[in-house]
């Protein structure tokens, strides 16, 4: 590795003013990660959020933003427990692209997980992420 690089400090999403409010409460109130700062920078909002194991960053477009797989294909979570998560998610009313399931990735040795994907609130593709 890299002795320069410590690894991914965060992701960033660019949702629509429309979308910012609603992306922001979406990991904030609903999967419970904390805000960690907020600012306007030439009247655009951002905010940086506290995921665990790394940051995310969600910084409003000027405009309508290109919706999740534009330019993140999927962010994915290590999690306790995938099907709870889900049901959350689900409760608030947001899109359950993959229901939980249980897979065994076929590396040396074996990679047994549990994941499920859903849609978030900018529009972005979400993997909750299990090793079993």
């Amino acid at each position: 590795m890299n002795p320069l690089i410590k690894g991914i400090h965060h992701a960033g999403l660019k949702p629509s003013p429309a979308k910012y409010d609603a992306a922001v409460a979406f990991y904030t109130e609903l999967l419970k990660f904390d805000l960690v700062r907020s600012w306007v920078k030439e009247g655009v909002r951002g905010s940086m959020i506290d995921t665990g194991c790394g940051l995310m960053e969600i910084i409003e477009t000027a405009g309508e933003a290109p919706s999740g797989t534009d330019c993140l294909e999927h962010l994915a979570f290590g999690v306790t427990d995938v099907d709870a998560l889900v049901e959350t998610v689900r409760a608030a009313g947001y899109e359950i692209l993959v229901e939980p399931k249980d897979l065994v990735l076929p590396s040396e040795p074996p990679y047994p997980i549990r994941v499920a994907f859903c849609r978030g609130a900018a529009g972005e593709k979400l993997e909750f992420f299990c090793v079993r």
